[in-house]
């Protein structure tokens, strides 16, 4: 009879040890993914900061500013220099500005300066109306300073009285063009405000050819 019965007992006896084994098998199991939550935020976040660099990128392609400044324009001048050698004027200035992209600024002003020269019975005085353009690459940056040197242009209406003795005599007015390199420092104040040093060397394309150096100081008012 015991013998009979073996063959059940054996088998009862490998059915509880398999039964054990996927026991310990499944309390052991550790999953090779992350959960999906996890796996969500991992996909996400990386996908975040490249649409944050590519919102900032595009914001900044279509940039406008505008601004004022004050400043000098001065001509060398041997015989009646005033500042360094130069007979200088007050200029002013209002800009447009337009980040074509990242590195490339468009800055177009209309300005005015004032300058007279002379003896004290012979007396020139000018008025000059200017339009201008110009150009500039800005430098790398990760700070709120920037950098920037390009090329500036202008076009000048120029209007002058000459005072003999006390007597004014109008001279017709006349139309110049100028030419030189330019550069300015941006320097962030605020997300909408800018302090803005320029200086330039322009020559005026003429004969004789005349070399101006213009130093401005100014506020930057960024529109978003």
């Amino acid at each position: 009879m015991l013998r009979r019965r073996q063959p059940v007992i054996v088998l009862g006896v490998l059915l509880l040890l398999c039964s054990t084994s996927i026991a310990r098998t499944r309390k052991a199991y550790v999953p090779l993914m992350a959960p999906p939550a996890k796996r969500l935020a991992a996909n996400t976040e990386p996908r975040k900061v490249v649409y944050e660099e590519y919102r900032e990128e595009r914001h900044t392609r279509s940039q406008f500013s505008l601004g004022g400044e004050l400043g000098l324009l001065g001509r060398p001048d041997s015989t009646n220099g005033k500042i360094l050698g130069l007979t200088t004027g007050l200029l002013g200035r209002v800009f447009a500005e337009y980040a074509a992209s990242s590195r490339f600024i468009l800055r177009g002003s209309l300005g005015y300066f004032a300058n007279s020269s002379g003896e004290a019975q012979v007396l020139v005085s000018q008025s000059n109306l200017e339009l201008g353009l110009a150009g500039y690459y800005r430098f790398p940056s990760r700070h709120s300073t920037k950098f920037d040197l390009g090329l500036a242009q202008r076009l000048i209406r120029t209007t002058s009285t000459i005072t003999v003795f006390g007597t004014p005599t109008d001279n017709p007015s006349s139309l110049a063009y100028r030419l030189g390199p330019a550069a300015s420092a941006e320097f962030g104040m605020t997300q909408t405000f800018s302090l803005l040093l320029n200086s330039e060397v322009t020559f005026q394309i003429a004969s004789p050819m005349r070399t101006f150096v213009g130093l401005t100081a100014g506020l930057l008012f960024h529109l978003h």
